[in-house]
């Protein structure tokens, strides 16, 4: 799931699995400030998504939320894109919508080179450098709509 999901959408798509850990901006578009820090959500309630903030995988201090927190807080912009899924940590209790090996597979700081191969779609079983050949475009259009899907552009050159 990435970049476009928002926590809720991922509860979802996971199978209402709880816990979960998310991370936003992973890719570093944003800030790199990002990529140390993650969110494991621990409760999805009707006024909004509920856990615990990380730094470099341990519970930290935020301006939302204390290490010592003994109940989980709200999330600040759990409604927003940019979130990606980076472990599920407790088990779905609906069918979920995803291969959720598959979505763990690629991390989300993980960016696809051209040696890497189409696991979806009409190019599925190609390496990215022959769908850049044949449809640039799907590439493209692919990066912005599907989860979990992040091209490094830089490694075509």
């Amino acid at each position: 799931m990435y970049p476009h999901d928002n926590i809720f959408k991922i509860y979802y798509r996971i199978g209402r699995a709880l816990p979960f850990e998310v991370r936003r901006f992973p890719d570093g578009r944003v800030s790199d400030w990002y990529r140390s820090q993650s969110v494991i959500v621990t409760k999805i309630a009707p006024k909004g998504e509920w856990g615990y903030y990380l730094r470099n995988g341990q519970r930290e201090d935020a301006y939302w939320c204390k290490k010592n927190d003994a109940e989980p807080r709200p999330i600040p912009c759990c409604g927003c894109g940019g979130w990606a899924l980076v472990n599920v940590i407790g088990k779905p209790t609906a069918t979920p919508d995803i291969d959720i090996e598959q979505a763990l597979e690629h991390k989300p700081n993980d960016k696809l080179g051209p040696s890497d191969t189409m696991r979806f779609g009409k190019h599925k079983g190609k390496t990215l450098a022959e769908v850049r050949v044949e449809d640039e475009q799907y590439l493209r259009w692919a990066e912005a709509n599907v989860s979990g899907f992040c091209v490094d552009w830089g490694r075509f050159e």
